[in-house]
């Protein structure tokens, strides 16, 4: 038989839990002081969650706290974000604690509590307030004004970048309908030639055509320079060949509707641009209060991903080890085992999905023939004949604890010692090594 030994954690600080069952509108509130060993107070009140009201109602269970002995208040609830903002902010102001549970374990403690899965409102601030009881919470973090800026302009970059991309592909679509023989690459499309093409000619090849070739090369290199003679040829080929045999009858409509969609691209472009610029500048700030953090290096990671990165995590300085780091992106290992049966060991994917792709995006280009991991990679891939799926979450991994150790070391990036274990390293790094070098 093994023996261990268990901390467990008493409110040695008589701390009064509040459990908060968050909603748009509405806030439904569970609260319990002990009366007798067998016998509880139950507290539950439904205000409206407005500023106003729930500062109000938190001086009242203050009231309640000092009356039954504690000594502060701790507000827990669901992370739910912006309908939370009131509750938690005015907490903050009146000097109260604060604290997350995970959804997930209020949808299973449930279970447990109540022996169902019925859900309503009073029910869940109760398994909220359970939860807070046993000490089941999870740290509610807040950030300076850098990190919080960081933070939005990186939600609002992703939401700019998936319009983007839904416009370059609208785009596409239309000019497939505008002009069916178009067999140049998509990229020209998005290039200083093809801009050119929509400011003069809205990518319309009825209006193309409506003049000799040796007007439109003429015009097309008046306003893009160094546009490639036989470029210009195939555009001015294929538009012959779209407008003949076809109706122009809808050309019109179809140029207006392309013309839309493209200036969504060109405003999102233009828009990400201004976000990156915005970014590393809030990174730059970020620097002068943290000099640790790491800096931008050519075939490791760029300044803006390393803003967006940070965005994502906060300060590194929260995290005490590379454990507590990847659970918090959701990078840790979920296990799947009972008796003889063996699952998949997979990422658990629990915590921030964002993060999780500013990650793939760096590791995506590390891993490319040659570069970082590239060699690494695709040995891997060819002799284990591993998937690509499973290969970039192993080298996610590892350029996070790279980065992490960076950090935490202080130390510049090295890119020898990625690939050998610290005692080589070291041994690398010895002065007798350095003398034989020299």
């Amino acid at each position: 038989m093994k023996v261990t030994e268990k901390i467990v954690e008493v409110n040695a600080n008589h701390i009064l839990n509040i459990g908060v069952d968050v909603s748009s509108r509405k806030l439904d509130v569970h609260f319990e002081c002990a009366l007798q060993i067998n016998k509880r107070e139950v507290y539950r009140e439904q205000i409206k969650n407005r500023s106003d009201e729930i500062e109000k109602s938190l001086k009242k269970y203050l009231s309640v706290a000092q009356t039954k002995g504690f000594l502060n208040l701790r507000i827990v609830c669901e992370p739910t974000g912006p309908y939370s903002i009131n509750l938690l902010a005015m907490a903050k102001h009146l000097n109260c604690l604060t604290a997350y549970v995970s959804g997930e374990a209020v949808k299973n403690s449930k279970v447990i509590e109540f022996n169902g899965t019925n859900k309503n409102d009073l029910v869940d601030a109760e398994v909220i307030n359970s939860l807070a009881e046993r000490n089941k919470v999870l740290i509610h973090r807040t950030y300076s004004a850098e990190y919080t800026r960081l933070r939005i302009l990186n939600s609002h970059y992703e939401d700019i970048d998936k319009a983007y991309v839904s416009a370059r592909n609208q785009v596409h679509n239309t000019l497939k309908q505008l002009w069916p023989d178009w067999s140049s690459k998509k990229s020209i499309l998005y290039s200083r030639t093809g801009e050119a093409l929509y400011k003069l000619y809205g990518l319309n090849p009825w209006e193309i055509v409506s003049h000799n070739y040796s007007y439109f090369a003429k015009r097309m290199r008046t306003h893009c320079k160094g546009v490639w003679s036989s470029t210009l040829k195939k555009i001015y080929r294929d538009a012959e060949l779209s407008v003949k045999g076809h109706c122009s009858d809808a050309s019109s409509t179809l140029e207006s509707i392309l013309g839309d969609h493209y200036e969504n691209y060109l405003r999102g472009k233009e828009r990400k641009a201004s976000l990156k610029d915005e970014m590393r500048e809030i990174l730059s700030e970020i620097r002068q209060e943290d000099p640790r953090i790491p800096q931008a290096r050519k075939n490791f990671i760029s300044e803006f991903h390393i803003a967006r990165l940070l965005a994502e995590t906060g300060p590194l300085s929260d995290f005490s080890n590379l454990d507590q780091l990847n659970k918090y992106l959701g990078l840790n290992l979920r296990e799947r085992q009972s008796g003889d049966y063996q699952g998949k060991v997979r990422l658990s994917k629990r915590g921030r999905s964002l993060a999780r792709k500013v990650l793939s995006l760096v590791t995506l280009s590390l891993v490319r023939k040659k570069h970082l991991y590239g060699p690494d990679y695709h040995r891997i891939k060819t002799e284990k004949d591993k998937p690509g799926k499973l290969l970039m979450c192993i080298f996610m991994k590892r350029f996070l604890k790279s980065f992490f150790g960076i950090y935490r070391s202080n130390q510049s990036f090295d890119p020898r010692r990625l690939f050998i274990d610290r005692g080589k390293y070291e041994k690398l790094n010895s002065p007798i090594a350095l003398e034989a070098v020299i």
